[in-house]
């Protein structure tokens, strides 16, 4: 698998995707860390990084598989 790193910027919030399921979020403005964590997938899945949206205040993207993560939210929804 090739490694491969991808960015996207949504408002102030800049979404860094790592492989294969390790996520950022940096407040552009403030040039500081919001977030960063790990997201559990299924074996084989990963992240996308395009495109990034807010849902409220959180950053979503999809996987490979079809998974919506919504980075900040427990499952179930705000």
């Amino acid at each position: 698998m090739n490694a491969t790193l991808g960015q996207s910027l949504s408002g102030s919030t800049l979404m860094v995707v790592g492989p294969p399921n390790s996520v950022s979020q940096i407040g552009v403005e403030a040039q500081s860390l919001i977030n960063s964590s790990n997201v559990d997938l299924a074996e084989g899945d990963s992240l996308t990084i395009s495109p990034i949206q807010l849902w409220e205040q959180n950053p979503v993207t999809v996987s490979s598989g079809g998974d919506i993560v919504v980075m900040g939210v427990a499952a179930g929804g705000p």
